[in-house]
Formats: structure tokens, sequence, C-alpha cells
């Protein structure tokens, strides 16, 4: 893929999963939550209102004013979705008429397309409703105290004070059942773990069913919870998995804590690492068989090949890059333009039968010894016919390979990222930096990720930007 095709395609990927959800949410009205089934697939809860605001509209006397990105939206549903731009148009046109401040999304089946999800909410003008309905010449044709207006891309229904959006042309039949709210006790809102969450001060709150989850994991009943946060600088993901009274899963207690050392060896140079700390006894086949079901083969091949290699694994693998030149270079991603690093902790023993086993591999692909330096003592080289070297031994504990060799660093900013950790990753791209001017890019970000025992967070801001980051990742997505 193209690596500016491959940039546009992170921001959407960023955007899309804020766009649900940017505000600050309170207290979720307990009417609403007491009408969403206990079955449903996915339940979220966000401030539309706040939304419309951090991405650039103008909300002032009763109206909003879209920016441009979100009329362009509204404007081009072909270059969007149909769904996204017939929802957002609906909102606004109602705004002022209902409480946007907590809107609940809902997917009962997301096998059934736009057929299976509706929209509630508090209605806190009947009659601005009524008269905006009769503006866009859309008239009442509910019965028994239901009022249902019926347009083109969707049908609003208001009954004792909450509104629904239902998708139009949904079986009349299925779409009265959500006008009705279900036995308390068949309800989200009898879940009291899922119900805190939702509640949860966070932008967006979005709880997933996640019974089927593969691995070892008890998931029956559980939802994977996703609390976003949204500044005008930062963008932050909380995640666990919850089950109905509260109590959280422990999903990566079967990994270890990352031993951090190996960032002594990640020179400021770089901007990308990422660590795992894995036991002796993982199981490494399920990499092939997640390799075949994405229907690539040869990766698949390679991973099954590469089994008694990972297997003598015990501790921390790490892996780091950074940048070897400038722009338009390093562009083009190869051992030529950019460092990298790979430690792997594993027994001494089975560090000296990889590395034999490695300079067994090297004429075999072209490669030949390079005699070492003597502050590199005890370090194996090869030069690779293109010319680049590769360093390989044993570093702290650990197999080690790179293009860069092996010299300690000292201190290192990313260290707080991977303390205490089983899984973290980390990205940090200056403004006007190569990398930025090599891909084309605005501004530089800076990412994280962390995944403990029971938790998974994510950091996201940008560097070099005036904008808020929600409002500049969609500037740069609807361009």
């Amino acid at each position: 893929m193209d690596t500016k095709i491959m940039v546009r395609w992170i921001y959407a990927a960023v955007v899309s999963a804020v766009m649900l959800a940017s505000g600050a949410c309170s207290k979720v009205e307990s009417s609403l939550l007491d009408s969403v089934p206990s079955s449903a697939q996915v339940v979220a809860v966000a401030d539309v209102e706040l939304l419309l605001k951090r991405s650039g509209c103008q909300v002032a006397d009763g109206a909003v004013t879209l920016s441009p990105e979100l009329q362009k939206i509204v404007d081009t549903p072909a270059e969007t979705s149909t769904a996204v731009s017939s929802t957002l148009r609906m909102l606004v046109d109602l705004y002022g008429a209902i409480d946007m401040s907590e809107v609940v999304y809902v997917s009962l089946d997301p096998n059934q397309d736009s057929n299976g999800t509706f929209l509630t909410f508090m209605i806190s003008d009947e009659g601005a409703v009524t008269d905006k309905m009769k503006e866009k010449g859309v008239q009442n044709t509910g019965s028994d105290g239901i009022e249902v207006y019926a347009g083109a891309d969707w049908t609003l229904a208001m009954h004792d004070g909450q509104g629904w959006l239902i998708p139009a042309g949904m079986d009349s039949d299925k779409a009265r059942s959500y006008f009705t709210a279900p036995d308390r006790k068949e309800s989200i809102g009898s879940q009291s773990g899922i119900v805190d969450f939702l509640n949860a001060d966070n932008a967006v709150n979005v709880a997933v069913l996640a019974d089927g989850l593969s691995g070892n994991i008890e998931t029956e009943g559980r939802r994977a919870c996703f609390g976003v946060k949204v500044e005008d600088s930062v963008i932050g993901m909380h995640m666990q998995l919850i089950a109905p009274d509260g109590e959280i899963t422990r999903f990566a207690s079967d990994y270890k804590e990352i031993d951090t050392d190996f960032l002594n060896y990640v020179p400021g140079s770089y901007i990308a690492a990422a660590a795992f700390g894995f036991t002796s006894d993982f199981d490494w086949s399920s990499l092939a068989t997640a390799a075949a079901l994405l229907g690539s083969r040869d990766v698949a091949s390679a991973v099954q090949m590469a089994i008694p290699f990972l297997s003598r694994i015990d501790g921390t693998v790490a892996v780091a890059a950074g940048p070897a030149g400038g722009a338009p270079a390093i562009a083009d991603i190869n051992l030529k333009t950019w460092n990298f690093t790979v430690m792997a902790h594993m027994a001494q023993s089975d560090v000296d039968a990889t590395l034999a086993q490695l300079g067994a591999l090297a004429p075999h692909i072209g490669a030949s010894p390079v005699k070492m330096e003597s502050d590199d003592s005890g370090m194996d080289a090869w030069m690779l016919p293109d010319g680049t070297v590769i360093y390989a031994g044993n570093v702290d504990g650990c197999l080690a390979v790179s293009n860069l060799g092996f010299k300690p660093v000292g201190d290192n900013s990313m260290t707080d990222i991977f303390l205490s950790q089983r899984a973290a990753m980390a990205v940090n791209i200056p403004a006007g930096s190569e990398v930025v001017k090599a891909f084309g890019m605005p501004w530089g970000f800076n990412c994280s990720m962390q995944v403990g025992e029971s938790d998974l967070n994510v950091r996201f801001s940008l560097n070099g930007s005036s904008q808020s980051v929600l409002q500049a990742l969609l500037a740069q997505m609807m361009k």
C-alpha cells in the first residue's frame, strides 16, 4: 500500500473511533438504559453537543452551524457513509428539542447492518420536535400515545419523554418493540457493573458484548468496555473486560511484566518501540493460525518455520526502530533507510543455539561474516548482499539483533510507558521531522499503548498542530 494512503487510513481509523464519542458524559438517564435490551451487542453513550463543538461547529442560539469537514460528510454521503450522513443531519435538525448531551447508540445485531441499530435520547421540548417535523413536511402517523414521524432515511418516534431514531424501512412491529421498555430484569439497566461504566466521566463509553472471544479468558456475559476522554490536546482510551456485576476480568495475567532494560539500547534517534512480556509456555502456533485466517499463506508459513526459535523465548520481546537518514529516502522503508533493534529474552543456551542456527543460515541468503571491532567483541556480524551489516549476540540475557549495533545510551524518555506493563508501544514523531516530511504529514504525533493485567490504555496527541486533536484529524481525513 502507498505510504501516504496508509497514513490517511490511520487518520480515518482514529477519527472513526472518536466520532461516536467526543464530549464529557454525565450520569445517563436511567430510563434510557432501561429501554436497552441486555442482549444488545453494542451500547454506547456520547455527548453529541460537545462532539459538534469539539469538531469546530458553531453552536449558539438554538442552532448548529457545521464545520466545513462535517458539512462535507452531510453533503457527500457516498464518500463517507449514508447512515452517518443522515444521522448527523437529523441530530443537527433536532438540536434544541432533544437532550444531545446524552445520546445512546444501540446495535442489537451487527450482522443486520443498520436495521439492527437505533439511537435513543430524552426529549427536552416535544412541541419543538413536532414543529421541526412539520417544517420538514413529515406528519405524525403514530397511535396509542406514540408519535411517529417517518422520514426518508430515519423514523423518529416519541413516547413518554423519550425519543428514538430508527432506520427507515424497518419492520413496523420490530420498530414498535423498541418504544416499549423491556422488563427491567432484561435490560442493560439491570446490570449494575455495566451501568456504572456507562455513567463514568468519559467523553464516550462503549460496551461491546464479548461472548465468544477466543482464548482462555472467561467472557460469557461480559463486555469489552471502552471509555474515551477527549481534550483539546489529547485523546485517551481506557478498556476493561467487565461482568454485569462489575467484576473486572484479568485478561493478561498469563503474560509477564516487561523488563525495561532493553530501552538502555534504544537511541534517541529511534521514534518507535514495542515490547511484550511472554512466558515460556506461550502458544506461538496461534500466530500461524491467525495469519492463515487472515489469508496470508506466506506469512503463516514463515511463522510456522519460526516457531522452534520463538518457543525459546521466556520474557520480554522488544522491537524498536528509527530513521537512518532523511527525506525522501526514508519513505522507502528498508534496512538501509531505517535502523532497527530486536531483543528477546531467553536462556543462555538457547541464545547460543539460535546464534549458531542463524550463522548456519547466513550463507544461504548470501550473507558473509564481518570482523568485529574490539569494542563490539562477543557480537557476531554478517553483511547482506546489499551491504547492510546485521549484528547479533547476547545482550543482557537476550538474543539481540540490530543493523545499528548495541551501545548503552542511558536513561530513555519512554521508560514510564513500559514500566509495570504486560505489553506496551510508543511512537513519537516530532513536528517538522524528516519522518513528517517523508510521508507528507501535516504534523507529527505522539501515541502510546499500555496493556496491564486487566486494562488497556491508549493516548494520542499531535505535535505541531494549532487545532484540537479531533478537528485536526477530521480536517485531514476529509481532504
